[in-house]
């Protein structure tokens, strides 16, 4: 079942009927690495306006991984013993 996602990726975050959950993106990486990426990969890897929106992005939105980590771990506290 989809639980999260964005209009760049409708599937950005799973749950299944056994308990797991995954993730389409990498909520480790820090603004920094997130534009050192967007511009070494730019108009290569990326596409300029995906390298763009990335970059737009990284300025307009909060990067915080605690939210995602305390969500994460709160879901492996209520499943460790099955």
């Amino acid at each position: 079942m989809r639980i999260g996602g964005s209009s760049h990726c409708e599937n950005g975050v799973l749950a299944y009927s056994f308990p797991a959950i995954s993730v389409q993106y990498h909520p480790e990486f820090t603004a920094e690495y997130t534009k050192t990426l967007a511009e070494k990969f730019r108009g290569e890897l990326l596409p300029d306006q995906v390298s763009a929106n990335a970059l737009e992005s990284v300025h307009q939105l909060p990067v915080d991984a605690a939210p995602i980590a305390k969500w994460v771990a709160g879901f492996f506290q209520r499943h460790i013993n099955g």
